[in-house]
């Protein structure tokens, strides 16, 4: 039978790597969680360029252009703002401060 400090010394051993795999998954975690968010940005963006310029392939430029124009206000306007706050809060946290 181990003595108590062996146990003791498992014990503390055990700790020590469950907390390194748990940092290691959190770091993984968010490594992936922040490829979603710039993945999903990017196909949105080139989606809807591609969706306009389809719609400009096919129809006139004149009877497109006011709706074209409101989709890229409305891209620069409410899509640009929350792709900015969404990458500052996920990519402006220091190493040391995030959890």
């Amino acid at each position: 039978m181990p003595s108590l400090q062996e146990r003791i010394a498992a014990a503390e051993k055990k700790l020590t790597e469950t907390k390194q795999a748990s940092e290691s998954y959190a770091a993984r975690r968010q490594a992936r969680d922040r490829s979603f968010i710039a993945n999903l940005v990017v196909v949105t963006f080139v989606f809807l360029i591609a969706v306009i310029a389809l719609v400009v392939l096919f129809r006139d430029w004149n009877d497109v252009k006011e709706p074209a124009e409101f989709v890229l206000k409305l891209m620069s306007s409410v899509l640009l703002p929350v792709v900015t706050l969404v990458i500052g809060y996920y990519f402006g946290k220091s190493k040391e401060g995030s959890t």
